[in-house]
């Protein structure tokens, strides 16, 4: 058998600021003189060029736990000037033979609002390095992979009978996968970006762990590929930041499934996947090392993300670690079915006649990521909540990979977005990346180079680029968010947390208070009614004014019910809003009230209001849209006058104002719908 010579190396740190310093620890069979390149990804320029004497040293026995502990090739005190990116070392022997090391430069002052965190955490996870030149098993948190490379470097297929997997691995060894991984994922995205003219900082997971402070310096944050280990400090640390008004961007699946810990100065990453053998497990429970859906923990990823691999799929066709299968669905043929083609995310993008994307470009997988959904009447998704999901989070494209079972896992794949003072986007797919680049793979010259998976205007760039753009700003929370489309709407009423409108075409609609994309439901006849108010928490009743000055009611349900004529208007009513019994309504330029709103007593005025032409009631707050567009409000009091007070300018269009579950709802002339938060 013939020996190959080899070398081997990893990096003291995963990431270091500028004016700090690297190490580059190696092992080359035989020893020699060994040439050092650095280029910064996707860059070809070397930055940085020396040689040292490369020695051949030991394994010890639990490398895959505490590290090789190899001596320094070279110490790199990386210059201030460097910007902040991914860099590669290359070490080349002198017979050719050579091997790629990463570390992350991070930035001393931002030089973009956003900030991409390289998912090191889940590549230690799954490194089962084993030193090529000793045969030597290695070890990583799973079962079975990889067994001990050939003498020809030929890795073999897995094989559950070999090796128990670790509950403490480190960093400080070599991990073939960081190439794999990161050329796959990351790198393709970095070499996208720099094609469009985007500037990304970027860190790695650790950092995420370590410097809480760090996101405060930027406006959004990357989450590229597969990004499946976190730890506490990790995901507090995020959800802080998207609290505070800071978004996230997640181009990636399987996305915070495991919870670890980090130790030996965060140089090692456990995780015992078991609260049965965690020792934490009654002692710090929320620190035990399992999924985040499980118990102890119970805090599943879905609050963070919107989604989670629990509902999510894997394909897993002729993958070594999970198994080899026959032949049945294929994973090019998914794609995902867009059902919200008005939202910004999708602003300009083009889909196929079918109204899909990505079929044929392997961007929906391996592994997805789901919020669990049902199908409205009309086949638009709507996120059930029983999963932790948000309740504002809003399906943008959605698809069924419940055929993959027996290829790995069915389930599916739910792309979408929801707001907690900060924006969060989910692709919720591991390899969005092969939508931006068909190839990012390493030239010759050393430069990552992105190979365009399709046109400028195909779904998977252009919704990137609207993402990143519009979330790399400070979005003001009270910024209108479109939800749906409308009929033409004379008023809006609102009742246990649904939407009720009369229609111009004198129908009764309703709808549920959410962000999805729904459609209203015709739940009777409105002929001739103009003005809408509902009576919550008193008699649950819905209340309208005719064109014929009369005044009716009927039961707020989603059913149809009849109608029941109780009163004269006896004013020329414009809209009508209700608070508790009191009743409302803008007449004639003026604010009258009367209680109860069911008697037919007389009205009194109240103040002006000149210029409303739809009125609403939230609480002891009256809330108004104006002629000119503006929207206004003051306290719902029968008593006295009050300054109507300005508080936003409504969307172009708007003709119809509503409140629910603290938001302003808006319906616009051209049927789209719109809310905001009151405040």
């Amino acid at each position: 058998m013939v020996s190959v010579v080899t070398i081997e190396g990893y990096c003291s740190e995963r990431s270091v600021y500028p004016g700090e310093t690297v190490g580059l620890h190696a092992s080359l069979q035989g020893e020699g003189e060994v040439g050092i390149e650095i280029r910064r990804v996707p860059s070809a320029e070397v930055v940085h060029r020396e040689t040292a004497w490369c020695g051949e040293h030991a394994t010890p026995l639990k490398a895959h736990e505490r590290g090789c502990g190899w001596p320094t090739l070279t110490s790199l005190t990386v210059p201030d000037d460097w910007p902040s990116g991914v860099y590669t070392a290359d070490l080349v022997a002198g017979d050719g033979v050579s091997t790629r090391l990463f570390f992350v430069v991070k930035a001393s002052a931002p030089s973009s609002r956003m900030l991409l965190s390289v998912a090191v955490s889940t590549y230690e996870a799954y490194n089962g390095w084993s030193p090529i030149a000793t045969g030597m098993l290695g070890k990583s948190l799973y079962d079975g992979f990889p067994d001990p490379p050939s003498a020809t470097g030929q890795v073999s297929e897995h094989n559950d009978d070999l090796v128990e997997r670790a509950h403490v691995v480190s960093c400080q060894r070599p991990n073939p996968l960081w190439v794999q991984f990161f050329e796959r994922w990351e790198g393709r995205f970095l070499a996208w970006a720099e094609s469009e003219g985007f500037t990304v900082d970027c860190c790695t997971s650790v950092d995420l762990h370590r410097e809480p402070e760090l996101l405060s310096r930027y406006q959004l944050l990357l989450s590229v590929g597969h990004d499946e280990y976190w730890s506490k400090q990790m995901r507090d640390n995020v959800e802080e930041f998207v609290v505070r008004g800071g978004n996230v961007a997640f181009f990636s699946g399987n996305v915070c499934n495991w919870q670890i810990r980090f130790a030996d100065d965060d140089r090692q990453i456990i995780c015992y996947r078991s609260p049965l053998l965690d020792p934490l497990t009654g002692v710090e429970n929320d620190r035990v090392t399992t999924e985040w859906w499980s118990a102890p923990l119970d805090r599943p990823p879905n609050f963070m993300t919107g989604v989670s691999t629990r509902n999510g799929a894997v394909h897993s066709m002729g993958d070594s670690f999970l198994g080899k299968t026959g032949p049945g669905a294929r994973r090019e043929d998914a794609a995902y079915e867009v059902c919200f083609p008005e939202h910004w995310v999708f602003d300009g993008v083009a889909f196929e006649d079918d109204g899909t994307f990505g079929r044929g470009q392997d961007i929906v997988g391996y592994e997805t990521d789901a919020a669990e959904y049902t199908l409205t009447d009309d086949g638009i998704p709507r996120a059930t909540g029983h999963d932790g999901t948000p309740e504002d989070f809003a399906i943008l494209a959605h698809a069924d990979l419940t055929s993959w079972r027996g290829h790995g896992m069915g389930g599916y794949a739910t792309m979408g977005i929801f707001r907690r003072n900060g924006t969060v986007f989910t692709a919720a797919t591991t390899d969005w990346a092969n939508g931006l680049c068909s190839s990012s793979a390493t030239q010759d010259d050393g430069a990552s180079k992105c190979v365009p998976a399709s046109d400028t205007k195909s779904a998977v760039p252009h919704t990137t680029r609207n993402v990143i753009t519009r979330l790399s700003q400070r979005i003001s929370p009270n910024t209108w968010e479109l939800i749906g489309d409308a009929p033409l709407i004379s008023s809006i009423a609102t009742f246990e947390h649904r939407l009720f409108a009369i229609g111009r075409d004198g129908r009764l609609y309703c709808r549920d208070a959410t962000p999805q994309n729904i459609a209203w439901r015709d739940i009777g006849d409105a002929t001739r009614m103009t003005a809408l108010a509902a009576t919550e928490s008193t008699s649950g009743r819905l209340l309208a004014v005719d064109q014929q000055d009369g005044m009716s009611w009927r039961h707020a349900v989603t059913e149809n019910r009849a109608w029941h004529p109780f009163a004269k208007a006896h004013l020329s009513v414009v809209d009508i809003a209700s608070k508790f019994s009191e009743l409302f309504a803008v007449a004639d330029g003026a604010l009258w009230a009367r209680t109860p709103a069911l008697i037919d007593t007389e009205w009194q005025r109240v103040d002006d209001a000149d210029g409303i032409i739809s009125l609403e009631a939230w609480w002891n707050t009256l809330i108004a849209l104006t002629d000119e567009g503006h929207i206004i409000y003051r306290p719902a009091e029968a008593k006295g006058r009050a300054p109507w007070t300005t508080l936003d300018k409504a969307p172009t269009g708007a003709q119809t104002i509503g409140a629910v579950n603290g938001r302003i709802v808006i319906a616009t002339r051209n049927g789209k719908l719109y809310w905001r938060p009151l405040a």
